[in-house]
């Protein structure tokens, strides 16, 4: 486990805002989708949930990077 304490909180709550934020706007494509018929809502609401899921991958590096040293 790394030291910096500080900085490991810091990037929790950047990922945890980025997630929170992307999940709210996927749920609004997939309403768009689904109650109002909009085809296109479904692509872009598969476009965030991997943008969510690229953000945590980016946490997962970096506190391995920051164990490593680098």
């Amino acid at each position: 486990m790394t030291d910096d304490l500080a900085s490991l909180r810091r990037r929790f709550y950047w990922v945890l805002g980025l997630n929170t934020g992307l999940a709210v706007l996927a749920a609004g494509f997939a309403v768009a989708h689904f109650r109002f018929g909009l085809g296109w809502g479904l692509y872009a609401f598969f476009g965030f949930i991997v943008a969510a899921f690229a953000v945590q991958l980016w946490f997962v590096r970096s506190v391995r990077a920051m164990n490593k040293g680098n």
